[in-house]
């Protein structure tokens, strides 16, 4: 076993379609034109294993004065600009990292889709 690991340029992401992971089917086509870029290992041109690099822009230190909380879509208008400022920087969606039922609530009527797991913030900066 010779395992090589390197960038998957994009014009190989059909291979991601088929290594083993059928709840990403499609799941790389429709992330083709956002800032993602996808690492793999591979044993003689197979893929045995892939982590995705997404640069999202995350909110973060959303605060709402106790006098204006649930009056009346503070935060869906918050969310609003936070969106036209993601676009503008060429992403399509944004990561809301929260443990408040009302953010919740609000980022799953947009469409938004709750991800499992822990996220850690690992520096890979200076060692």
């Amino acid at each position: 076993m010779s395992v090589t690991v390197r960038e998957l340029p994009r014009e190989e992401w059909a291979k991601l379609e088929t290594a083993g992971q059928p709840e990403m089917a499609g799941a790389w086509q429709n992330l083709r034109d956002q800032p993602v870029r996808a690492m793999v290992a591979e044993d003689d041109g197979r893929i045995v294993a892939h982590w995705s690099l997404i640069q999202v822009p995350h909110t973060n230190a959303l605060w709402v004065h106790p006098d204006y909380r649930g009056t009346g879509g503070i935060c869906h208008a918050l969310l609003e600009q936070i969106g036209a400022a993601v676009r503008e920087g060429g992403c399509g969606f944004v990561w809301i990292g929260t443990d408040v039922a009302s953010i919740q609530r609000l980022a799953e009527s947009l469409g938004g889709m709750p991800m499992t797991g822990l996220h850690y913030l690992v520096s890979v900066g200076r060692r």
